[in-house]
């Protein structure tokens, strides 16, 4: 449950981010929360796994008043892309992304057990745009935490 100070939005993502820290994956990297998605991509020179709160949605589900909230969560894997060294294609970035996203399909929230993981949203596989541009790799995704009040 959140903090007495903390929404519920917030605390829901910094159960996703103590989650990655424990969990063990393929590279090694210290997921963080950002309220600015472009500070997640401000001077990158390492491995960054960033955690976004996004949209809520609720809906009333009985005439009672019983309610259905959605907290949408991003996740991005974000890595600094050096075509030069003859990695054309950030393969470990793509393996990274899906074992993320696969993680926290399977396991709950251990410290937010209410809200369970209902919906994910990969819109595209990376972002040819920072990939071209930036030289980043850019992974994201949306998962849905889904609680009941």
């Amino acid at each position: 449950m959140p903090l007495e100070n903390d929404a519920e939005h917030i605390a829901i993502c910094d159960a996703v981010v103590d989650e990655l820290n424990r969990g063990q994956f393929s590279q090694s990297f210290t997921a963080k929360r950002y309220y600015d998605p472009g500070q997640a991509l401000k001077d990158v020179d390492a491995l960054r796994v960033g955690i976004i709160p996004g949209g809520r949605r609720t809906k009333r589900i009985t005439r009672g008043g019983a309610r259905r909230l959605d907290y949408d969560v991003a996740v991005a894997v974000i890595e600094k892309y050096n075509p030069q060294d003859g990695n054309d294609s950030p393969d470990a970035g793509m393996l990274l992304a899906e074992e993320i996203t696969d993680y926290l399909e399977r396991y709950p929230l251990q410290a937010y057990k209410t809200a369970k993981q209902d919906e994910t949203d990969i819109p595209a596989t990376f972002s040819p745009e920072h990939l071209r541009d930036l030289h980043l790799f850019l992974a994201p995704a949306t998962l849905t935490y889904r609680r009941f009040t």
